[in-house]
């Protein structure tokens, strides 16, 4: 194990690792060094021409512990390219910079998503859908300026996000009908990841979604990525979100989506991993960015603390649901957690405003919490 790591900050400050306290003991990253990446993001960056914290704390936890990269949102359309020709890279540029100073993979996300992409994106001069090849055009200009910039610096792409919807009271999954869908047809799909592999040969291009524990929608993702990668397509995984309760989803839903994609050979990484401690409100499921559900005080039972055995229940699932993952350690690239602090976490604001919520591993002071040690347990059991 390294005994001192350099840690670059935002501006440009580079802090031993012998200042923070436990830097010289075991850490996620190295624990699951054999088994696979141990990834979490870079938070905020909604602000385009803004940087991020040079707080020493919170960047000596993330390069110690984790060895994968993904930013929260500053690489997503709407911040990369809020008006056409117009493009933002002050803090995707932070990101790569700080990723390759601290030996982490970096992952781009994302690049053709319905969802955070400026109005533009989607409208010609009379205000109305674009025809086909100019939604093309805007697509592959995206592309290749994004791509481009950062080629061989960015070794994973989220090229293609949310393309598939789950329809709960049908129990059935169909492609979305977005306005890439409206405008290209489903091929936008295959030829965004065409694209993409052109302008970066090197990097591995990922499909990436929620509820992807639905066996409709595992079964339709599959469909259509074996249907892709047999045609040439170059889709190198699939990306499992993994924004879950501590009563759902079951081990055996989870399962079912890791042993499917491990029959059919298609690599799988858990992408975006939290676990809420709260109520989830009847009138939300998923992950859809769009949610909004109106506050109510019983779905916020833990305003001011939590109690320890909230928190030991928290720990028990992730440590069951990580056993799950080494058991089909030979097919999962990368585990990533969407955050590092409970402080960060996009969910202290969704699907419900106001909560406050504790999904992950450190608490709002980067105090490491029980789930922490829970699976740097289970890592020296390896």
């Amino acid at each position: 194990m390294k005994k001192y790591q350099k840690i670059t900050g935002a501006l440009g400050l580079t802090y031993a690792c012998a200042a923070l306290s436990a830097c010289a003991e075991a850490t996620l990253r190295d624990g699951y060094a054999d088994e696979f990446l141990i990834g979490t993001i870079m938070p905020g960056g909604l602000d385009p021409d803004a940087t991020f914290t040079d707080d020493p704390t919170e960047l000596g936890v993330v390069a110690r512990e984790f060895n994968a990269l993904t930013a929260e949102n500053c690489m997503k359309p709407m911040f990369m390219q809020p008006n056409e020709g117009e493009y933002f890279f002050k803090a995707s540029d932070f990101c790569v910079d700080f990723a390759e100073a601290n030996s982490m993979v970096l992952v781009g996300h994302t690049l053709v998503w319905h969802a955070m992409t400026a109005d533009w994106f989607f409208k010609d001069e009379a205000g109305q859908l674009p025809g086909r090849e100019l939604m093309l055009e805007r697509m592959r200009t995206h592309i290749d300026t994004v791509v481009g910039r950062y080629k061989g610096r960015i070794p994973y792409w989220d090229v293609v996000n949310e393309a598939v919807l789950y329809q709960g009271a049908g129990n059935s999954a169909v492609f979305r009908e977005s306005p890439w869908f409206k405008a290209i047809g489903e091929d936008y799909i295959e030829l965004a990841f065409r694209h993409t592999h052109a302008v970066d040969p090197d990097a591995k291009l990922y499909y990436n979604d929620y509820n992807m524990v639905k066996k409709e929608k595992v079964d339709f993702v599959l469909e259509m990525v074996s249907g892709m990668r047999a045609k040439g397509v170059p889709i190198h995984g699939v990306g499992m979100q993994g924004h879950w309760m501590l009563d759902w989803p079951s081990l055996s839903d989870i399962e079912y989506a890791l042993r499917t994609f491990a029959d059919a050979g298609i690599p799988v990484s858990i992408t975006e991993l939290d676990i809420t401690v709260l109520p989830d409100p009847p009138s939300h499921s998923g992950a859809n960015v769009t949610d909004d559900v109106e506050y109510a005080e019983k779905y916020n039972p833990y305003s001011q603390s939590i109690p320890d055995e909230v928190l030991q229940e928290q720990a028990d699932r992730y440590q069951e649901i990580f056993e799950l993952f080494l058991k089909y350690k030979s097919n999962i690239e990368r585990v990533s957690f969407w955050g590092t602090s409970d402080s960060q976490s996009w969910k202290n604001s969704y699907p419900m405003k106001g909560r406050t919520d504790y999904p992950l591993l450190f608490d709002r002071k980067f105090n490491s919490k029980p789930a922490y040690h829970s699976l740097l347990k289970l890592s020296n059991e390896q």
